[in-house]
């Protein structure tokens, strides 16, 4: 198995002394490199090609952006990392630009490994060299023109807006919501909780903030996206009839409906071959990248073949099932397997 690596860049070298006394409790499968200085960093990343950068935001020699931004250009799959003691809005939509996590010092060295973790589980995903290049070059997920207008005037025109108001038009976006969850739940706000409830990501972000990552994300849709979102609100409805009808729980109800919002996200990447299983492995990285639940990610990467899950999770049997009674598909021509988890879902969930 490869060796996981791991570049750190910090100017003060009394902190990488630190991160490394630490680190070597939490993740001995990890090789690290400690470097105080920006262009060596990059020329050992352009040579020796780690799986994740850390910098630092403030340096002397070059900020960490600018670290990263090159990174980005010159090793798009690497996953990086920015360490920063600004936890101001301006800092959050400067750093989502260059960076794919964000983490807020000071920190605990647990939220470092969990970042390591998820830069780790990428790496498992079936994805080849090219692939990983273009997923790592992305900056926003496509997001529908008319919702960030609708929202944005709402805010403009409202001086106390109803928050419901704000989440049924956040709700009608995947992009939007993927990268709202992914914010409101990452370490940098310092919650200690998970929340896949759209009230409380608003609640937490709050107004402005919503609205200027918003507006990140804006770029042009085509058809394919309207298809994408039409299927996913479409499974959405199927999954919370049925987990309904079951008598399941307000909170697995909640699971299933961001499961349906999400499932194709994958398609919404214009560079990967169109086909259902690597759109299903392109959507897995992307929820792993932002640090979704490991459930979740799962159901995503293996819907179109839960036989190649073992063993196959109630959630992965729930959106096959949804996809299958959303299209024509007969249950007898497909595998006993597929089958057996149409069975779970439909008769003993």
């Amino acid at each position: 198995m490869t060796k996981k690596r791991a570049v750190f860049v910090d100017d003060e070298a009394q902190v990488l002394r630190s991160l490394k006394r630490g680190l070597r409790q939490h993740c001995g499968d990890w090789d690290f490199q400690f470097e105080t200085l920006p262009a060596q960093a990059l020329e050992s990343i352009l040579n020796d090609n780690p799986m994740v950068v850390i910098s630092d935001r403030k340096m002397h020699e070059m900020d960490g952006e600018a670290l990263l931004s090159e990174v980005k250009h010159s090793a798009p799959h690497v996953v990086r990392v920015l360490l920063t003691g600004d936890t101001s809005e301006k800092a959050v939509i400067a750093s989502a630009r260059t960076a794919h996590i964000l983490l807020a010092k000071p920190f605990e060295i647990s939220e470092l490994s969990d970042v390591l973790d998820r830069a780790g589980a990428l790496n498992q995903l079936p994805l080849n060299d090219q692939q990983r290049s273009a997923l790592g070059q992305i900056q926003n997920l496509p997001v529908l023109p008319k919702i960030f207008h609708d929202l944005t005037t709402y805010l403009k025109v409202n001086a106390n807006p109803d928050i419901s108001e704000v989440v049924k038009l956040i709700k009608s976006d995947l992009g939007i919501t993927a990268k709202l969850i992914q914010v409101a739940n990452s370490s940098f706000f310092g919650y200690q909780s998970v929340t896949h409830s759209i009230e409380q990501v608003v609640m937490r972000l709050g107004f402005d903030l919503v609205r200027q990552l918003i507006a990140l994300m804006v770029l042009n849709q085509g058809e394919s996206f309207q298809k994408v979102l039409e299927q996913s609100e479409k499974i959405t409805d199927i999954m919370k009839q049925r987990a309904s009808g079951l008598g399941q729980s307000k909170e697995s109800i909640e699971r299933l409906s961001l499961l349906g919002l999400l499932h194709g996200i994958g398609r919404l990447v214009p560079t990967i071959e169109e086909s259902d299983k690597q759109s299903d492995i392109v959507g897995a990285y992307l929820l792993t990248l932002w640090g979704f639940d490991r459930d979740i990610i799962d159901a995503v990467m293996f819907q179109s073949q839960p036989e190649q899950q073992t063993p196959i999770s109630p959630l992965t049997c729930q959106l096959h099932v949804a996809k299958l009674l959303s299209s024509d598909v007969n249950l007898n021509e497909i595998s006993v397997q597929v089958v057996e988890c149409a069975q779970l879902c439909l008769g003993r969930e």
